[in-house]
């Protein structure tokens, strides 16, 4: 299992992806698909801009990486270079997702840990991580890597866990 930045030859396998998350629930299609989540192209642009800065002032430099085993993508991770104002409380560093089929068999481990080193090489010492406090499963894997809950904060209804890793 590796992390790798998009590239041409995935178009196909993301798109199964995609469907695949958009088939269990809309709502959990990455930010990182936003727009035309059918157009790979734009999407690789937006990606490779994303990296350098951000077309939108409210985003900051980021760089996603699909997790994959035999050019076949489990999931998807975006880590952002440093926080703004928003991402402090209720984004942080690390935003990741897993196909529905591969969810509950420890890629939720595997995806934040080689996110982690990822963060390492970036320079990060420390990185937030947060997750909805009704996902415990996404806690879990947090606390296994090594995330300390620092505090709960009120996001559109719902209660948002925000949690530290020392790296």
């Amino acid at each position: 299992m590796k992390l790798i930045e998009p590239n041409e030859s995935l178009e196909n396998e993301w798109k199964n992806y995609i469907e695949e998350v958009m088939s269990c629930d809309k709502q959990l299609i990455p930010a990182s698909a936003n727009g035309d989540v059918h157009n790979y192209r734009q999407f690789l642009k937006e990606k490779e801009q994303n990296k350098i800065q951000p077309l939108d002032s409210n985003l900051v430099p980021s760089t996603l990486y699909f997790m994959v085993e035999d050019d076949h993508i489990f999931g998807m991770v975006d880590i952002r270079h440093c926080l703004n104002d928003y991402l402090f409380q209720y984004g942080g560093h690390i935003g990741y997702g897993l196909r529905p089929s591969k969810r509950g068999q420890g890629y939720g481990n595997q995806i934040l840990a080689l996110a982690l080193e990822k963060c390492r090489a970036l320079g990060l010492d420390k990185v937030l991580v947060t997750c909805k406090k009704y996902n415990h499963l996404s806690a879990k894997v947090i606390m296994k890597n090594g995330g300390v809950l620092e505090n709960e904060v009120a996001l559109n209804e719902e209660i948002e866990q925000r949690y530290w890793i020392q790296l």
